[in-house]
């Protein structure tokens, strides 16, 4: 297998799979992030392009900002409203069956709200992929900060948030919003010392990429971190089928024309 001849130990481009790469971007977001979340910010919103690193941030950032009393209550936003309140009032601490309906989630959750006052709680709602267009999300999302005001609560509610390359969210114009970040590309660098890392990680200290591979990874991923570990991926596959010892530019030009090109056509 193509794992063997590079001497991994396991798949390094795995999606979402460990080490985080404290490359400039994500390193600046995962310590904004802490600093927000220690001073209770009520709302934080990591934006990026699909692929961005949102999802590792947001874990990375939650993992070092735990203290007791504090808890965290994890969503994703495909969900519809009614279903949000209800897991989020589960997660929060009431004692409702996951089979059990809540005949009315905002009481319930109104309920667990005052429950996590009398325990002194700090809450953090953190919501991966949310949409602001979806069902009425932004006013879901106020609604909340206003309880957990009238309840006393400390609460900051963290959101990932899917954006064009070329788009530009006005979240600071949002309610509530206290720390908008947003992640951009990769540089050359920063996606060699991405990809070392994860070879490492794996296993393998060799450069199994030449300095023009690094170059064409980057540019054809557009600096993304999941495109260039797919792309990564499938040029080593290539160079095992081909007998080769090192990834050059041509091969990953090939990868590229058979990952990429029919997701464009």
């Amino acid at each position: 297998m193509w794992r063997q001849r590079f001497g991994l130990e396991k798949d390094p481009f795995h999606e979402h799979a460990p080490p985080f790469v404290a490359y400039d971007g994500a390193r600046e977001a995962v310590d904004r992030m802490v600093r927000a979340l220690e001073a209770v910010e009520p709302r934080i919103v990591v934006a990026g392009e699909c692929g961005a690193g949102k999802t590792t941030v947001l874990a990375r950032a939650l993992a070092l900002s735990r203290r007791p009393g504090q808890r965290v209550a994890a969503l994703t936003g495909a969900r519809d409203r009614e279903a949000q309140l209800a897991l989020l009032a589960r997660r929060l601490g009431t004692r409702a069956s996951l089979g059990t309906p809540l005949p009315d989630p905002w009481a319930t959750l109104d309920r667990a709200l005052a429950s996590a006052a009398l325990d002194r709680a700090r809450l953090v709602v953190a919501i991966d992929d949310a949409s602001h267009d979806h069902n009425g999300f932004r006013s879901w999302i106020d609604g909340l900060l206003r309880m957990s005001a009238r309840a006393g609560v400390p609460l900051s509610i963290v959101e990932t948030l899917r954006i064009d390359a070329d788009s530009f969210a006005p979240a600071l114009d949002w309610p509530w919003t206290s720390e908008f970040l947003r992640i951009a590309p990769l540089t050359r660098d920063e996606a060699e010392r991405f990809v070392t890392a994860k070879l490492a990680a794996a296993g393998c200290s060799s450069a199994l990429f030449t300095p023009r591979a690094i170059t064409r990874l980057h540019g054809l991923a557009t600096g993304v971190p999941r495109r260039i570990e797919r792309l990564a991926g499938a040029s080593l596959r290539a160079a095992a089928e081909q007998g080769l010892e090192i990834a050059a530019a041509e091969t990953v030009d090939a990868a590229a024309a058979r990952e990429f090109e029919p997701a464009l056509s």
